[in-house]
């Protein structure tokens, strides 16, 4: 029963909440937002504003790969619609930069 509750009790300490987001995003600790724990985390949430924050946070830390899940999500409003459009227009000019060097031309 006493390891039960040890693997319990460790596996809450290392867990992350919305309110943990927030106050990263607050403090500019990016790279503790835009990883992959967050973002399993955000993977099957709704909520658009965690969402902005993530792709934010991935933009400032240059992690472009990233802005895929909220390019994808956000939708709901006007304001995360043309973040969608900004997420995804990033993730375009990067592919096309990466299969231009590919192909030799930059």
């Amino acid at each position: 029963m006493k390891f039960l509750l040890i693997i319990f009790l460790s596996l809450n300490a290392f867990a992350i909440g919305t309110a943990d987001i927030k106050s990263y995003f607050e403090k500019a600790e990016y790279p503790k937002i835009c990883n992959q724990k967050i973002q399993d985390l955000l993977k099957d949430s709704q909520n658009e504003e965690f969402l902005n924050i993530f792709g934010i946070s991935c933009l400032k830390t240059n992690d472009i790969d990233r802005l895929a899940l909220p390019a994808s999500k956000l939708s709901k409003t006007q304001s995360s619609r043309e973040n969608a459009a900004y997420f995804a227009d990033i993730l375009l000019k990067k592919s096309y930069c990466f299969m231009l060097s590919w192909m030799g031309l930059i």
